[in-house]
């Protein structure tokens, strides 16, 4: 009795616009069980209503707002993949274009073989550089200094001009 009694308090302040939070909780929750009294039984309705209407405010996000927001994400990812594809295909299709103006019409010759395919170019090139780093490798660098200055005073025929090479390069 003395919770029918509270209630009724509670309900007089609720239509005065005077309650807490808490207390329109407490509200709610009691017009939400089965057991109301007799007399609190013409508020049932608009309590209810006023719980949905709480309750559907802090409900949290359904399952058709997680989806449309996973699918504006989607889109927005697609839209970027697009435009970075967009772009990468642009600036090839330029760089192609810069290849194609300052190289048409070279060509090389392979074993007798005539290439004018800018692609099959490139690549030889690559396989070519390629092949001198691996040489370049295998030789020590002393060896190469070495028959460099051998080189040098080969080609050196003054006698004072020898030795100050000489002087200089073992110093």
């Amino acid at each position: 009795m003395k919770e029918v009694e509270e209630i009724k308090t509670l309900m007089d302040k609720f239509l005065q616009a005077e309650t807490s939070l808490e207390e329109e909780y407490r509200l709610y929750t009691y017009f939400s069980c089965g057991d109301i009294a007799e007399e609190l039984l013409p508020f049932k309705p608009m309590m209810e209503d006023y719980a949905a209407i709480l309750y559907k405010a802090e409900k949290p996000e359904s399952h058709e707002v997680k989806l449309r927001f996973m699918w504006r994400w989607l889109v927005g990812a697609a839209a970027v993949m697009l435009l970075v594809l967009s772009v990468r295909w642009g600036y090839q299709a330029h760089v192609n274009s810069q290849l194609d103006n300052l190289y048409r019409g070279s060509y090389v010759i392979v074993n007798g073989e005539r290439i004018d395919n800018l692609k099959q170019i490139s690549a030889r090139i690559e396989q070519t550089l390629l092949t001198a780093r691996q040489v370049e490798n295998l030789l020590p660098v002393t060896a190469v200094f070495q028959q460099a200055e051998q080189s040098v005073m080969e080609q050196v025929d003054d006698p004072e001009m020898r030795a100050l090479i000489d002087r200089m390069l073992n110093d």
